[in-house]
């Protein structure tokens, strides 16, 4: 429910290609940090995911508007699988619990490629 509202009333100037840029940058640095073990990197980079701005028009504006209804429905399995984990691995890593962190950053990592798969079949041409 509150994946759909933020994509109904997303307003932000960025690009979709912008917001995926800052989730990139953001990706790679929890992964520097698992790398070097450093806490606040995975830190910042979970926050930077978990709450990154959505795009101008929001997502579904760069979707085929034959495929919308269908990828929209998709779309709450990602939101919970990005999102979500970003948000865990923040629990996680305040915890001390960097093993299981690292578990669920690629598991987070899985469901950014699931989404891009979905989208390269579904965005538009």
């Amino acid at each position: 429910m509150v994946f759909t509202f933020l994509w109904a009333h997303a307003e932000e100037k960025l690009t979709f290609r912008q917001v995926m840029q800052i989730v990139n940058s953001a990706t790679l640095r929890m992964l520097e940090g698992f790398l070097m073990n450093n806490d606040e990197l995975i830190i910042r980079g979970a926050q930077e995911i978990a709450h990154h701005p959505m795009p101008k028009g929001g997502p579904l504006a760069y979707i085929d508007p034959s495929k919308r209804e269908e990828f929209a429905k998709a779309m709450p399995t990602f939101e919970r699988q990005v999102h979500g984990s970003a948000e865990e691995v923040l629990r996680l890593i305040k915890e001390k619990r960097r093993d299981e962190a690292y578990e669920k950053f690629n598991y987070m990592v899985k469901g950014c490629m699931g989404c891009h798969s979905l989208f390269r079949d579904y965005g538009k041409r």
